[in-house]
């Protein structure tokens, strides 16, 4: 065989081989290090369908990350993601030197790891290696300060270093004995503080001072107290992870203690002010929605707060506000019938149709309106006696005349009848003289007394007076009352009121 032959052989398998080594070498895309770590058997130490030698990526968010020197002298840094969280016991990441400043809580990266055996033979297992040189930062992490960190004494912003003490401070002992002593005096100055500000807002006119002041003081000495303890820990000989989880572990609670702090500010002072001002007014719309306003923000802010606690340890609340959003959407279609009740209810006491204590002519029937809730309107009817309960979204629906506006005024009129053959003019003068006699009926330029002849009847001269009364609830009996005095009148002054009759004229035969 020539050697040109020879030649073009050999370059084929070259690049054979190479075509081999690339695919063999193509890294394996999961979702997160969370899939990953579900592959890991516990009993064998081995990821299920993960070869040795095998490259994984996958993107996550960083969670915790701190530097540590491993052996004396050498620093790596060990890394907690998102999708496994950050406790003792998650498992995490670690690469040499200090990469702290590119990790940085809520950083999204995309990771590549190499699989790699753990021993020899069949009972190998396998671990993960992190490469650091195909680590790529996709977005920017919040880069937030801790709070806490080893050989400061940090007194809210005022640090005091290791090296600006004295020889005989310089001991872990005593760096702990001297923060302990430090926050011991700070709040015994912040409970003179406290005795203070009781004795003053118990002399100012506003109960408010002195409510903001008994909420606040509880919280803030235990925020004191739990930052104070910490701090003092963290001069102790202790590793750096655990001075990481005691700086996650205040976020939280100082979270928690907050938001504590936040809703009852918001329920004890904001509201009741709230409340007060309501009753100020002539609307009932506020007294209404100043509770529900109150109960609406206590569910935001601690939904507000569940985020922040979350990502304090490196959750992704994305996915959970995803979630909450579909339960929302399932939940607001269960509702919709009490959704529309309660959107009804809002207009009804913001456009103010009718408001409690208002007579409505409703299909007919008079009812008085008792109370108006969110979910429902609740009318009395005066001639069953009974509740009647409406939903809003019925009622807003509903035609209606509002008998109580513009004022109380209740317009009446009362039909009488007198005989053929009376004198007009002494029927008008006499039902004018008892209907503005009657004390309960207002009769001025603007409500005048309107008497009308109607009509001839087969036996009378059919009338009818109209009248305005003082107070729309008075009307029946007002009208009972003219009627009598009408009567009364007409007997005096001999006017007929005639029943119905037939005249029969009997014709005589002649034949």
């Amino acid at each position: 065989m020539g050697s040109r032959s020879f030649t073009w052989i050999a370059l084929v398998l070259m690049i054979s081989a190479a075509v081999l080594s690339l695919q063999h070498t193509e890294a394996r895309e999961m979702e997160d290090f969370a899939s990953i770590m579900e592959l890991r058997d516990p009993a064998t130490g081995r990821f299920d369908g993960i070869s040795t030698g095998e490259e994984i990526t996958f993107v996550d968010h960083v969670s915790i990350s701190y530097s540590f020197e491993d052996p004396p002298g050498f620093l790596r840094t060990r890394v907690y993601l998102g999708s496994t969280g950050a406790s003792d016991s998650s498992p995490n990441l670690t690469y040499p030197g200090d990469l702290t400043g590119i990790l940085k809580p809520g950083a999204k990266v995309r990771f590549t790891l190499v699989v790699l055996s753990s021993g020899e033979g069949n009972t190998s297992g396998q671990y993960l290696l992190a490469d650091k040189e195909k680590m790529e930062v996709m977005e920017e992490g919040e880069g937030v300060e801790k709070i806490i960190q080893k050989d400061i004494i940090d007194v809210f912003g005022f640090k005091i270093h290791k090296e600006d003490l004295p020889d005989f401070l310089q001991s872990d002992w005593a760096r702990f004995g001297l923060s302990i002593a430090i926050w011991i005096g700070i709040i015994a100055i912040a409970w003179f503080i406290f005795r203070l500000l009781l004795l003053f807002t118990k002399k100012t006119k506003t109960n408010m001072d002195h409510t903001i002041v008994r909420i606040v003081r509880l919280p803030f000495f235990l925020l004191i107290f739990v930052y104070g303890i910490i701090i003092s820990l963290s001069q102790l000989d202790v590793p750096d992870y655990i001075i990481g989880m005691l700086d996650t572990l205040y976020r939280a609670i100082a979270i928690i203690i907050v938001t504590i702090v936040i809703i009852k500010l918001f329920k004890h002072v904001l509201l009741v002010y709230l409340g007060l001002m309501s009753k100020k007014t002539e609307t009932q719309a506020d007294d209404v929605l100043v509770p529900v306003f109150g109960k609406i923000m206590t569910v935001v802010i601690w939904i507000f707060a569940s985020i922040m606690f979350l990502r304090t340890f490196g959750f992704d609340a994305t996915a959970l506000l995803g979630a909450a959003g579909i339960a929302g959407l399932v939940i607001a279609f269960a509702a919709q019938d009490t959704l529309s009740n309660f959107f009804a209810g809002i207009m009804i006491l913001l456009d103010r149709p009718f408001k409690e204590g208002d007579w409505i002519d409703l299909d007919g029937s008079v009812y008085l309106v008792k109370h108006i809730g969110l979910r429902s309107t609740r009318l009395f009817s005066s001639w069953t006696n009974q509740v009647v309960t409406l939903p809003n979204s019925k009622m807003a629906s509903l035609k209606f005349s509002n008998l109580t506006e513009p004022d109380v005024l209740g317009r009446k009129t009362v039909d009488f009848s007198v005989s053929y053959g009376s004198d007009i003019e002494k029927v008008m003068k006499i039902v004018d003289g008892v209907v503005r006699s009657n004390p309960g009926v207002v009769a001025d330029d603007g409500h005048p007394v309107i008497i009308r002849f109607n009509d001839f009847g087969d036996s009378s001269l059919n009338w009818s007076v109209t009248f305005f009364v003082r107070d729309y609830n008075d009307q029946w009996a007002i009208a009972s009352d003219i009627r009598k005095e009408i009567y009364r009148s007409f007997t005096r002054e001999e006017i007929e009121i005639p029943f119905p009759q037939v005249d029969v004229h009997l014709k005589k035969n002649t034949a």
